[in-house]
């Protein structure tokens, strides 16, 4: 990230979320501790900010003016413009890669379905945030009730995921399955966000459900469409 060649920009990110959770000047420890310059500094905390624009509903622009400076050039509404550009690109309509439908199994194009629906984040991540003492002290069924995802723990959770608010968002985000348009859809018809979020957060879970079931069977048999489609 800028002229700092010793982390990786990832590692600048997670540098800078720490540095914002703990210190008072943030640009100024963010450009010492890294050895950027103040410019740099403000940039990677845009960058940070703007990766947990799910925190903006307590974050005002004076809160982010005294964060960065009254000389940063940052408006919040960015961060919030951006969210909704991401958000508009999570459709059923939206290829992004061939490969096999974790649902029916076929070798199709695959859009991506976000187990814990992104509409939900803002009251999950809630829960996750209650969770975290619990987790630390290995209460883990009470981090159940609290989460309220079903009577196992969601796949992937570790103590990293509790450690702020960034991390719960990067749990939710990389949180998702790779499914075909029709699988994609038929989830969506058959079960609201909120549902989703609590009782299908998994393929497995989808699999129980013997509509979702049922046709997933029934399209693994289906075949790949073609370039061209034949009408008859």
């Amino acid at each position: 990230f800028g002229n700092c060649s010793t982390y990786s920009e990832e590692e600048c990110i997670g540098i800078a979320e720490a540095i914002l959770e703990s210190e008072d000047d943030i640009v100024a420890a963010s450009s010492e501790f890294l050895d950027i310059s103040t410019q740099e500094a403000q940039s990677l905390l845009k960058v940070v900010f703007a990766r947990n624009t799910d925190d903006q509903d307590s974050c005002s622009s004076n809160d982010t003016t005294t964060f960065l400076g009254a000389d940063s050039n940052i408006d919040v509404h960015e961060f919030n413009d951006e969210e909704e550009s991401i958000a508009s690109a999570d459709s059923a309509d939206d290829y992004i890669v061939e490969g096999e439908c974790e649902l029916c199994e076929r070798e199709v194009k695959l859009t991506q379905h976000h187990l814990i629906p992104k509409c939900t984040w803002k009251h999950i991540k809630a829960r996750f945030m209650k969770a975290a003492k619990p987790y630390e002290k290995s209460h883990f069924e009470e981090v159940k009730d609290i989460l309220g995802l079903g009577s196992e723990l969601p796949e992937g959770i570790s103590y990293r995921t509790f450690t702020s608010g960034l991390t719960i968002r990067h749990y939710l985000a990389h949180h998702t399955a790779y499914l075909c348009r029709a699988c994609h859809s038929c989830i969506h018809s058959n079960h609201d966000n909120m549902d989703l979020a609590e009782r299908y957060n998994s393929v497995e879970k989808l699999l129980e459900d013997e509509k979702i079931y049922k046709f997933c069977k029934w399209q693994s048999k289906q075949k790949k469409q073609g370039k061209h489609t034949l009408k008859r």
